[in-house]
């Protein structure tokens, strides 16, 4: 079984076009046609970052007909950007057009912060990318000593309280760690 990191998870009759047009392979849409409908309707996108196992690259999702539930990863990705209410920690917005829209897997950008234990930390920044524009939320809640850590899916200026750290698309791509003041 061949992996590969620039696998596209798309629907399956479109999955071999997707996947030769990113790394030239298109042998089968087996994985696809395996795992597209699961994750699409599930209601945690972030729970198959890690069951994709770094084998899944990217994640195209077209403009879907049926009705979907709120919660599920086609409402939070395909309508919100990932950046509704329930924001998601390992999609990136790559592209966005009217029938599809296509983001990239990532590790995601860890932001280290201090707070109150028990406190929440909230971590925002304005983003514009493929042509749309919307503000990217993520809380947490510091621990019993104070220490938060908040993973982020885009790169920018975010502000955390009262202070601010950049993240740059190298962070986001990588996992790295950012520190925001003294944490």
């Amino acid at each position: 079984d061949h992996e590969h990191t620039e696998f596209v998870l798309s629907r399956w009759g479109e999955n071999r076009m997707y996947n030769y047009f990113v790394s030239g392979e298109s042998q089968g849409y087996g994985y696809a046609r395996g795992n597209y409908e699961s994750f699409v309707f599930a209601e945690d996108p972030d729970s198959w970052y890690d069951r994709f196992e770094s084998r899944v690259g990217y994640v195209v999702l077209d403009n879907f007909d049926g009705d979907t539930p709120e919660t599920s990863v086609y409402t939070k990705l395909f309508d919100e950007f990932g950046a509704g209410e329930d924001t998601v920690t390992h999609y990136q917005l790559l592209y966005s057009g009217e029938d599809a829209r296509a983001f990239v897997v990532v590790p995601g950008a860890a932001i280290a912060t201090t707070a109150d234990p028990g406190e929440n930390v909230t971590a925002s920044t304005d983003v514009t990318i493929a042509g749309e524009s919307f503000t990217y939320e993520r809380t947490t809640t510091a621990n019993e000593t104070g220490q938060a850590t908040i993973r982020v899916a885009y790169p920018g200026e975010y502000e955390v309280g009262s202070e601010t750290v950049q993240v740059r698309e190298s962070d986001v791509l990588n996992g790295t760690e950012v520190s925001v003041g003294g944490a």
